[in-house]
């Protein structure tokens, strides 16, 4: 038992450095207590199928995206009415129309400039992708409310997949803290938030409890992360504090107020119930 423990434990440790670059937060190659022997790091920059994994991380990672949302539409198949063949269909589309609405985003916040646009936004999928749950919901007739909640699960998985593959691609970086040489973590902030999200929500939206309100508590939630997160993270287009990322976040988080409020309104004047007819007063009893 403590063999297998300590082999676990160094699998864990090299495999960690490998697939989380700290060379992008802290300098000189990460930090000087977590650098594995030169002769292992030699064995696997040398090593054909971890370059092959490095180049084509991004498809890995919608890999695993698209597998986590057919489980996750697969359970929740009960509130959606969902045929197995049909979670899987959906799954590979949430994750090829999602990629298309991001990549698309990027391109319009450039002025559809190809050599000026970025490689992903994902604005693009909080603020695009939306229009296709509310039309796939009303051309199957499914409850609107249902897709909105059980979707925003594997769209936050998703977003979450997507910025890992930033640490790879060297991109979305921390501004420098002063003279330190190191980075905020923006980056890791933005996958502790996803995460904690899905787990304060997953259960709720498993019970059928999410009401409809999931998603603009996304929205809100997500503005606000990213309208503070952004004061920290380095863009070359925009020196200052501010820049473009804000006016989306805070558009995200008005639209998110607006859609909550609108919902819980809606919930809380129902239609009034008609009054039951009063009886008849029996007067043969009557005094």
């Amino acid at each position: 038992m403590s063999l297998c423990l300590d082999i676990l434990l160094v699998l864990g440790y090299y495999t960690f450095w490998v697939f989380v670059p700290l060379r992008a937060v802290f300098p000189a190659g990460g930090l000087p207590f977590f650098r594995p022997p030169p002769l292992l790091c030699s064995f696997f920059e040398r090593c054909a199928v971890l370059e092959w994994l490095q180049s084509h991380i991004l498809y890995i990672l919608l890999f695993i995206a698209a597998v986590f949302t057919f489980d996750w539409l697969y359970q929740c198949r009960a509130q959606l009415r969902l045929r197995w063949y049909s979670a899987l269909i959906l799954a590979v589309l949430h994750v090829v129309v999602g990629v298309a609405c991001v990549r698309f985003f990027a391109f319009a916040e450039a002025g559809f400039d190809a050599e000026k646009a970025g490689n992903l936004s994902l604005f693009g999928g909080i603020i695009i992708l939306p229009a296709f749950y509310f039309l796939g919901a009303k051309l199957t007739k499914r409850s609107v409310a249902a897709v909105f909640d059980v979707f925003t699960i594997p769209l936050a998985a998703t977003l979450l997949l997507a910025r890992i593959n930033c640490f790879f691609g060297g991109c979305c970086l921390g501004k420098l803290i002063g003279e330190t040489g190191m980075r905020w973590p923006t980056r890791e902030a933005e996958l502790v938030f996803y995460a904690v999200f899905i787990v304060l929500t997953l259960p709720r939206v498993f019970k059928g409890r999410g009401k409809g309100e999931v998603y603009p508590l996304f929205m809100i939630a997500y503005g606000a992360f990213r309208a503070v997160d952004e004061c920290f993270r380095e863009n070359p287009n925009y020196p200052g504090i501010f820049h473009l990322s804000h006016v989306w976040a805070f558009a995200v988080l008005a639209l998110g107020i607006l859609i909550l409020i609108l919902l819980r309104k809606r919930g809380a004047s129902p239609a009034k119930a008609k009054r039951p007819a009063a009886k008849p007063t029996d007067r043969r009893n009557t005094k």
